[in-house]
Parts: C-alpha cells; sequence; structure tokens
C-alpha cells in the first residue's frame, strides 16, 4: 500500500533514528476527526500567499528541536 502522507516512510525513519525508538503505525482508510491534509514537497501556494517568506531551517532540523523537546517534557 503507498503511504502517501510519507512516501518511502524517510520522515518516521529519521524520527526513529533521532529517538532509538520504533514508530508503531497503523493504517485506517478514514481521516481523524480535526486532521489536516498537507502537501509539504509543494510550498507554491504558501509563497503565493507569503512571497516574501524564504524557508531558513531544514526538516532535519525541526525534527531535531522537536526530540529536544520532547526529552525535556
Amino acid at each position: 500500500m503507498k503511504n502517501w502522507i510519507d512516501p518511502g516512510n524517510k520522515f518516521l525513519a529519521r524520527i526513529e533514528a533521532l529517538t532509538g525508538r520504533k514508530v508503531e503505525t497503523e493504517h485506517t482508510d478514514t481521516n481523524r476527526i480535526g486532521d489536516h491534509i498537507s502537501d509539504y514537497s509543494d510550498l507554491s501556494r504558501l509563497r503565493g500567499h507569503f512571497p516574501r517568506r524564504r524557508l531558513t531551517r531544514s526538516r532535519d532540523a525541526i525534527f531535531e528541536d522537536f526530540h529536544r523537546a520532547a526529552l525535556k517534557a
């Protein structure tokens, strides 16, 4: 089955590498209430709304920030 949220499971693999733990996942065809569909590979719509904004952090740096914050919690 194609994982449209994380093609190739790159995000999950990165999280597992940071934490040293296996991420448990479960697929259902029903969206959770409040879920939003985001496609971070195509930022054209975002850039249309905010043309002067630029990305300043890598995805890996953001994951590392989340991980550090989770360890402190």
